[in-house]
């Protein structure tokens, strides 16, 4: 992980559309935040990226339409100690 590198948090980053716009920003320099349901799916993500891109990805699984999910990203996020950048609110 750089510092220079900037941050980009998705939700929904799994499959479809989150998927392919880490994909992207992973390609041009960015790091990830991925948020979604399917763990396995991230964590497959997570390693394409890093042999692809040199990218660093952090997987928070969550399912967003739960009460108080929000608030636990957050709180997650801030353990990561990065600066959000991007927001890509695909969920």
């Amino acid at each position: 992980m750089s510092e220079n590198r900037k941050t980009v948090l998705i939700t929904g980053a799994s499959s479809g559309i989150g998927k392919e716009l880490a994909k992207k920003f992973a390609s041009e320099g960015y790091d990830i935040i991925g948020v979604a349901r399917n763990e396995k799916e991230l964590e497959q993500l997570k390693y394409d990226l890093k042999q692809q891109h040199k990218a660093e990805m952090f997987v928070i699984t969550k399912d967003l339409a739960e009460d108080g999910a929000a608030k636990q990203v957050y709180e997650e996020v801030k353990q990561f100690g990065r600066q959000i950048d991007v927001l890509v609110n695909d969920a």
